[in-house]
């Protein structure tokens, strides 16, 4: 029988020999812009986890950004962006993503204006289907939404509201574009 001492060490030991396997721990980065709520996105009561962080916090334009995503259920990921220019786009839509892996998409390149690029990453149990969505094939390029990213929040928020919050989770993470 193993002591409380040597459960902990084993334990701690496993926690250490896990992280070794994931990225590096997520940079800093600026805030979403302040004018659009995105915290109408937020799911506290969700039964799992979404993560979503950057290659790197800030960029000039023609710089290439990775972003890098896991969830800790099996799921549908669709990843959206709110850019600088006030236009929105979706990268990924209805991605399976596994329990626990982490996935990159990109490399994207920034573009002008300097600002914030905000990205919306949204995991569902089931397929998200949604105006905001691209329809036919997940794109294997950024498709272009015909909503600005006010809409594009509005419109996610009352497709993932209604449904069980069991069901859905999101993480939402912005990277500042500096002046060329």
């Amino acid at each position: 029988m193993l002591s409380r001492r040597g459960m902990l060490a084993g334990l701690s030991g496993l926690s250490l020999a896990g992280c070794a396997q994931h990225p590096a721990a997520p940079l800093p980065v600026a805030g979403p812009d302040p004018r659009i709520d995105y915290d109408k996105l937020a799911n506290p009561r969700a039964d799992f986890a979404a993560s979503l962080w950057p290659s790197v916090p800030s960029l000039r334009p023609g710089m290439p950004l990775s972003l890098a995503m896991r969830s800790s259920i099996a799921g549908y990921a669709s990843l959206f962006a709110a850019h600088s220019s006030n236009a929105t786009s979706q990268l990924i839509g209805n991605r399976v993503i596994g329990a626990g892996e982490t996935r990159s998409v990109g490399p994207y390149q920034a573009v002008p204006p300097a600002g914030l690029e905000t990205y919306i990453l949204v995991v569902t149990r089931a397929p998200l289907v949604s105006k905001a969505t691209a329809t036919g094939p997940v794109p294997s390029k950024p498709a272009r939404l015909k909503l600005d990213p006010a809409a594009l929040v509005e419109e996610l928020h009352s497709v993932l509201a209604p449904h069980d919050s069991a069901h859905w989770a999101t993480a939402v993470v912005s990277v500042r574009i500096e002046p060329a």
